[in-house]
């Protein structure tokens, strides 16, 4: 309003058609929280939530199983010998020794590959 009234500006025209601007807000900054999401357990959950307030912590609850999620299932699973890159152990027959291995290949290759290493007509050297 300064400027008007040292441009010469009178002072009942400033006042009418310039408002008088508002003291800013400080904007208040909030703390900042971190979340913890945990599934709802009956009577448990308040708890957690009391506890973990102090410590400017804010739980969110999550539902445990819900009907859609049991009964609706986009995939179909996998057959268990139609599963790939599967980690294996093989206890060989002769000695204490095993052998650990991994697998591209769909696991009913594990039968071949465990009949192969116990079988008398393969030795292996360790």
């Amino acid at each position: 309003m300064d400027v008007f009234q040292k441009n010469g500006y009178p002072r009942n025209f400033i006042k009418r058609h310039i408002p008088r601007s508002q003291p800013t807000k400080a904007k208040t900054t909030k703390e900042s929280t971190k979340k913890i999401a945990l599934r709802y357990i009956k009577d448990i959950s308040e708890i957690t939530t009391r506890l973990f307030k102090p410590l400017a912590i804010d739980v969110v609850h999550k539902p445990t199983k819900s009907l859609h999620s049991i009964l609706c299932q986009p995939k179909d699973l996998t057959a268990k010998e139609d599963k790939t890159n599967i980690i294996y152990k093989i206890n060989c027959n002769n000695c204490e020794k095993h052998y650990i291995g991994q697998s591209g290949r769909p696991s009913f290759h594990y039968t071949q590959t465990t009949t192969d290493i116990n079988s008398t007509r393969t030795t292996f050297k360790y």
